[in-house]
């Protein structure tokens, strides 16, 4: 409108009508969410149904939402659902007529939804099948209202609880049926069962739309069940009613209006995706019979299909699939399995057209249950007729080799298959190129993945010098291919051949990085480089510096020309944007290489590989931005180190074990994992240097609240690395290290024991070992020991009284009743201390021993006179070389 006072132009306010088709677009779009927001914010304007209906088509709508997961899907549903209740409980003023009152587009969308989402609960069994439609029933008419913050009814959670918990778990297995319904009816079942008889009820039609989406719905349930007799029967049940129910499919438009053929299209369809072949031929049975209907070619073609997916992969049916289609060029002979299956008579004659695509589907049908021997016949039986394999078809068949090839315990003959069909493909597509080289990996045939590779290297990079417009599709391939080759190679710790492909990769990213095409593809795909290096000016780490002997020939890193072109090229990639970056490693990709080395022993390129990982690990800093966005990046890469300690303990190097740690703390300001601390630990407490691990646990508790790990779990980090790190001095007889450690963990409280406590009643002190190793329990009864004498001379008692060690009865132990710490701990006592330590029992609690007090003296006067003897021995040491010197020089002195 324009308004004559101001003369400025006004847009005049929305409607229903807008609404409904700005809802509509969103679903179009699968913007399930902003359609609800949308619907939220209309304020005063009342919703009609078309505005439901294009809400609902949102919550129905599966383009993009194919790969999402189940918990997305069962929120549609439910949506619906209750989107289907407000138009049913919501009335006009006067309370006479609904506002928006449900049409057959409305519950045939509803269904749609049913078949795109869950609402079944598969380890529960229901009772009965009354009570669970009464339940189901009112959980779908129930009262209630949409909220504005949740989105949901407020109702809805109290309805949900006791539907789930009527729903429990029955021990009752009887098949016996109710109405048609199995004990086991599925909840999907119900709600379609319900949704149907809401439309009865209300005299809303139903069309053939409507029990489409309804079989559909009740056989993508059967997928999520290995027992689906009940929604077998209950799509037989669907397609009686079709047939008995005279609906008007004239004015739908597309497959639909072929009417209740196209239902029993999606009847075939459910059960020829499970190869279920005999319930195929009961619904052309139905179909013939029952229906008066005559199967057209696509019914033929789900018996192809229902027959290919079978799992059975035998000589019966080779011969059926081939008779079928050999029916189709006149034979006679032939046809008879086409009447005593699917009913077809004589006067069934199929296109000249369609004949290639009844062998391109029964092809892909035995390639999904890999039945490549029938695949070679019925390639051979089209040859024969004088037909050639489209190129898609022989790509299908070079995917499943390839599929097959990636199967344990398989040879190289599916790979050399797939590799032959490519050769003879004047285009094969990159994504086939990628899993023939991802094939021929996992076969350990590096040298021709190493060449399938070079090839998509080259093709991709004459596509972007030329500025070709099919080069982004080479290009989405080959990240893909490059971590998925790297994964392979650490898998089978191949470090060589990973080494290969790095080098390939970053030679054909320098390559990419130097053309003036970068900038076409860069905002494309500026969106997707989330593992992106970051820009960093700081100098190169200390592992820059490390040099690899040229004697070792296994060494990957061993030829000094292979280095240079290597790291060097690498240092200025960090700069690299656009398609170079995208092409380039990553920091996953490097974790992999650092994998394969690990495996291979080769600490060397383990230590070299750090530096490239070091600015991916800077760039998880929790200072740098979102914490629980850079702890899942810190997640993804925190492997590494892990890999590394391990490989320089297997080789022996603990000296690099602790730089290696410092550095990671330097770069990534966050505890390291506590495998790679254990490893740690393991190395320098078999090297017998027990004050580098605490010096190494001490430094790591300090930094609490930064090791990337949850919460919760933090309790338990420290208690594993301080028991790890125990178990390990213990086992190396670094008793004193260990003493020393296991008491700073008590008074630190990181681990949840306690020191011995005195008994009010008889003066003695107890130690509680209950949920102690053998290592903690050696230095708690150590310590125990030290403390009581120390405690009995600063009280200046002259009588030290008994210790009682508590080491419980064996009530939660593997074997009941016979405890397994009890006898340890007398066999340590006598074995591992000197003087021996003797124990008795307690009368009346055998889950006690009682140490003298004797006994605890005399090893405590002997440990310190061990201590003296060791103090001795330094002084002597030292004092020795100092009196050899003095005499050598009053000797030169004489001598001048």
């Amino acid at each position: 409108e324009k308004s004559d006072s101001n003369k400025d132009w006004y847009l005049p306010q929305p409607n229903a009508y807008c609404y409904s088709s700005v809802l509509s677009a969103c679903a179009r779009c699968d913007e399930y969410d902003e359609a609800i927001r949308i619907m939220e914010r209309m304020g005063d304007i009342k919703p009609n149904t078309w505005v439901y209906n294009a809400v609902l088509s949102a919550c129905a709508s599966r383009r993009r939402n194919k790969k999402s997961n189940n918990n997305n899907g069962t929120r549609r549903v439910q949506m619906a659902l209750l989107l289907l209740n407000r138009m049913q409980t919501t009335y006009d003023d006067e309370k006479n007529h609904l506002l928006a009152p449900p049409d057959t587009v409305t519950y045939n969308t509803v269904l749609a939804a049913l078949g795109g989402g869950e609402l079944d609960d598969d380890t529960r069994t229901m009772t009965s099948y009354h009570e669970r439609k009464e339940i189901l029933n009112e959980f779908i008419e129930g009262g209630g209202e949409l909220d504005d913050d949740t989105r949901t009814m407020t109702s809805y959670h109290e309805r949900k609880e006791i539907l789930m918990n009527l729903l429990s778990t029955t021990n009752d297995k009887s098949k016996e049926l109710e109405e048609g319904q199995s004990q086991k009816s599925s909840l999907t079942v119900l709600a379609v069962d319900i949704l149907l008889e809401q439309m009865h009820n209300r005299g809303i039609p139903r069309d053939s739309l409507t029990y489409y989406n309804a079989i559909k719905a009740v056989g993508a349930a059967s997928f999520k069940t290995d027992d689906d007799n009940s929604n077998a029967e209950s799509i037989f049940r669907y397609l009686r009613d079709a047939g008995s129910n005279k609906f008007d499919a004239s004015l739908l438009t597309g497959r639909a209006g072929e009417g209740l053929t196209f239902v029993f299209h999606a009847a075939l369809s459910v059960f020829a995706k499970r190869g279920d072949v005999n319930r195929v031929v009961q619904t052309f049975r139905i179909m013939k019979e029952e229906a008066k209907l005559k199967p057209n070619h696509e019914c033929v073609l789900q018996f192809l299909v229902a027959v290919g997916r079978k799992n059975n992969n035998n000589n019966n049916k080779r011969y059926v699939l081939t008779s079928v289609l050999q029916s189709l060029h006149g034979n006679a002979s032939n046809t008879r399995i086409l009447q005593q299956y699917c009913g077809i008579d004589d006067t069934f004659v199929v296109n000249k057209s369609l004949e290639e695509e009844f062998y391109a589907v029964t092809i892909s049908s035995c390639l999904f249950s890999e039945d490549t021997e029938t695949v070679e016949a019925i390639v051979t039986q089209m040859k024969e007729n004088g037909m050639t394999p489209t190129p898609s078809t022989m790509s299908e068949i070079a995917f499943a080799y390839t599929r097959m090839a990636r199967k344990p315990n398989n040879d190289n003959g599916y790979v050399e298959k797939a590799a032959s069909i490519v050769h003879e493909m004047s285009m094969p597509s990159p994504k086939l190129l990628a899993a023939v080289a991802s094939a021929f990996a996992v076969t350990q045939n590096y040298q021709n993945a190493n060449a399938v590779l070079n090839r998509l290297h080259t093709d991709a990079y004459e596509r972007l010098e030329q500025q070709q417009n099919d080069a982004e599709e080479i290009i989405n391939v080959l990240p893909g291919l490059h971590r998925s080759l790297l994964k392979i190679c650490a898998s089978y710790g191949n470090a060589t051949s990973a080494f290969s492909f790095v080098e390939d990769i970053q030679n054909f990213s320098n390559k990419v990085s130097s053309l003036n095409t970068t900038t076409m593809y860069n905002n494309n795909n500026s969106s997707s480089n989330k593992d992106e290096a970051p820009l960093l000016t700081s100098d190169l780490p200390q592992f820059a510096d490390i040099l690899v002997a040229d004697d070792d020939n296994n060494n990957p890193l061993s030829s000094s020309k292979r280095k240079t072109s290597f790291f060097r090229k690498n240092t200025s990639h960090h700069h690299h944007k656009g398609i170079a970056r995208k092409m380039g490693m990553r920091g996953e990709d490097w974790k992999l290489l650092l994998i394969a080395a690990s495996k291979s022993k080769d600490w060397k390129l383990c230590i070299n590989t750090m530096q490239f990982l070091r600015p991916y690990l800077c760039a998880t800093h929790p200072k740098r931005g979102n914490p629980h966005k850079l702890t899942r990046k810190y997640h993804k890469l925190s492997r590494a180190l892990t890999s590394l300690l391990l490989c320089l303990e297997d080789c022996k190097q603990d000296a690099w074990a602790i730089r290696a740690i410092d550095d990671w703390i330097e770069w990534c300001g966050r505890r390291p994992p506590k495998e790679a601390v254990l490893a740690c630990v393991r190395m320098h407490a078999a090297a017998r240097r027990g004050a580098n691990v605490l010096a190494l646990l001490q430094k790591i508790v300090v930094m609490k609240g930064s090791s990337g790990e949850e919460e919760e779990e933090e309790s338990t980090y420290e208690e594993i690395i301080h028991i790890g790190g125990i178990t390990h001095l213990h086992k190396n007889t670094l008793y004193e290290d260990a003493d020393e450690l296991y008491l700073r963990a008590i008074n630190e409280k990181h681990l949840a024991f306690s020191m011995p406590v005195v008994d009010d009643d008889n003066k003695r002190r107890k130690l509680d070992l209950h949920s102690m190793n053998i290592a903690i329990a050696h230095s708690a009864v150590r310590t125990a020991f030290q403390q009581q004498v120390t405690s009995q001379q600063q009280q200046n008692e002259n009588n030290t009284n008994d210790l009682i060690i508590i080491t419980g009865r064996g009530m939660n132990s593997f074997y009941r009743m016979r405890p397994v710490l009890r006898p340890e701990i007398q066999r340590m006592l006598m074995e591992e201390f000197y003087p021996p330590i003797s124990t008795t029992s307690i009368p009346g609690n055998m889950g006690a021993l009682r140490v003298p007090s004797n006994d605890i003296e005399a090893w405590v006067v002997h440990q310190r006179q061990q201590r003296d003897i060791q103090m001795l021995s330094l002084a002597e040491s030292l004092k020795t070389p100092l009196s050899l010197t003095a005499k050598a020089l009053k000797k030169m002195n004489n001598d001048k």
